[in-house]
């Protein structure tokens, strides 16, 4: 009966932790807004892809040439956004091309390290962006 007793506070402590984990996350990215720097670890020569974070984990920002806007998920397993929507522009095929690999890293889950001023998000590509601005609701 003690072991069980036991095993249940530690399980508690942990699922504690993993929460405390996610909302510290949460705390740190709102609200603020990124600007991405590197792909894979290749400098952009013109970085205007922006991704902002705000209450209740809302995402929005530009993407190069569309908008978009969606719902984060921070979770054991990494980031996400779900509910992702964009205008849909006709846009340069580079451009084009970035847009449709950030896309798909929001929209599957990719590990998130935040470090100060820095985010890297990881997942079939890395993604390093720098903190550029804080907002208030």
């Amino acid at each position: 009966m003690k072991l069980a007793a036991i095993i249940v506070c530690f399980s508690l402590f942990f699922l504690i932790g993993c929460q405390s984990t996610q909302t510290t996350i949460t705390q740190q990215l709102t609200p603020h807004t990124f600007q991405l720097m590197s792909v894979d670890q290749h400098t952009l020569a013109n970085p205007t892809l922006t991704l902002r974070f705000s209450e209740g984990m809302r995402v929005n920002g530009f993407a190069g040439c569309n908008q978009f806007f969606g719902q984060g998920i921070i979770s054991d397993d990494g980031f996400r956004v779900e509910q992702l929507g964009m205008t849909r522009k006709s846009c340069p095929t580079e451009i084009n091309e970035l847009e449709q690999l950030f896309f798909s890293m929001l929209s599957h889950t990719s590990t998130l390290k935040l470090n100060q001023d820095t985010l890297m998000l990881n997942g079939d590509n890395q993604l390093k962006f720098i903190k550029v601005t804080t907002h208030t609701e």
